[in-house]
């Protein structure tokens, strides 16, 4: 299996260096912008976040020309954020090679009635092409329309510090470019013997059993701590702002039972993207399981975002979670040996 994937992503990237030489013929854009993951998905009245743009553009002095962007028609009081506040922008440089890649990061907050999923809209880049140490400009002002992100919004039901159940992980992604046809020929010999080496060897873009295994053993700590804390709240005697962060506590612990055994893209996932996604898995004690953990990751994510906080048993609740988190336990350790 593993093999035929490294096959069918050879023969992708043959293609696409391929194309770099077709695209290198024809005017490309020497800029894009590429929408980050927010800072937290889940947010609550008057909470600050940040969504950043990274900007990647080319390095055109060997053309006599560089690219300007209009920096001061990206300020936050020139932008509609709308149903969403910018209350700061802050901008990153850095030079990779050729290449620029500059951060927009935006602060962000809402403060509105209505609770739900909105959307950050989108938001055009302005930029332009001058003469190098010049001022000579092109009179076509260029734009780059970004993505729009789904954020989703809950009233205030606890004096705690808003918890963030999201796990960032930014993924990246390349601009390609051509230099020269020769090139596309050296790149496409150093890829087939790349691939020629990785079969001879594990792939270096998996995680060694060591990597694996230090942070299945992180995410253990977190989980217990998480134990810890919702043991200490059903000591207490229940309140309203008590039962709202002990929903929040399950919230979050079953999240990551859920990603012990899920792959990293369902971290960004909704409880009922994942409840469909577990409801694929192949039948057996595995996905009994997983879904299980996923009904009641459901059930807290519903009443977090209603506002309508049930009394939860947390010492019934406490100890499926505790058996279920022995029995994962047991599972990592059998793949760890396999």
């Amino acid at each position: 299996m593993r093999q035929a994937l490294a096959k069918t992503a050879l023969i992708c990237l043959i293609c696409a260096l391929l194309a770099i030489f077709v695209i290198s013929e024809t005017r490309t854009s020497p800029l894009i912008v590429e929408t980050q993951k927010p800072s937290t998905t889940v947010v609550k009245t008057g909470d600050q976040f940040q969504q950043t743009y990274r900007v990647r553009f080319l390095d055109l002095s060997h053309r006599g020309k560089e690219i300007e962007i209009l920096a001061d028609e990206m300020q936050p009081d020139k932008l509609n954020f709308a149903p969403f506040e910018a209350t700061r922008l802050e901008i990153t440089k850095n030079k990779n090679g050729k290449e620029y890649d500059w951060d927009f990061t935006y602060t962000l907050r809402v403060i509105n009635k209505e609770k739900g999923e909105y959307a950050i809209p989108k938001i055009k880049f302005l930029w332009v092409v001058k003469t190098l140490g010049g001022n000579e400009k092109e009179t076509k002002v260029r734009e780059f329309e970004t993505e729009g992100v789904r954020i989703k919004y809950v009233s205030t039901i606890t004096k705690e510090p808003h918890l963030d159940i999201r796990d960032e992980t930014d993924l990246g992604t390349f601009w390609p470019y051509a230099y020269a046809f020769w090139a596309l020929s050296v790149l496409v010999a150093l890829l087939f013997l790349g691939y020629l080496w990785r079969e001879l060897r594990k792939s270096s873009a998996e995680k060694t059993p060591a990597e694996q295994a230090q942070t299945r053993r992180q995410a253990y700590r977190k989980i217990e701590r998480l134990i810890a804390e919702i043991e200490t709240l059903g000591k207490n005697e229940p309140t309203e702002d008590s039962m709202a962060l002990c929903v929040l506590k399950f919230m979050e612990l079953e999240r990551k039972l859920l990603m012990l055994e899920l792959p990293e893209e369902c971290n960004a996932w909704t409880a009922q993207e994942i409840l469909g996604h577990v409801d694929k898995l192949k039948s057996g004690r595995r996905k009994a399981t997983l879904a299980q953990l996923a009904e009641r990751y459901a059930f807290y994510e519903k009443a977090a975002i209603s506002g309508k906080i049930p009394r939860v048993d947390a010492g019934a609740d406490l100890k499926n979670a505790k058996a279920i988190f022995r029995k994962l336990k047991f599972w990592g350790w059998l793949k760890w040996i396999a």
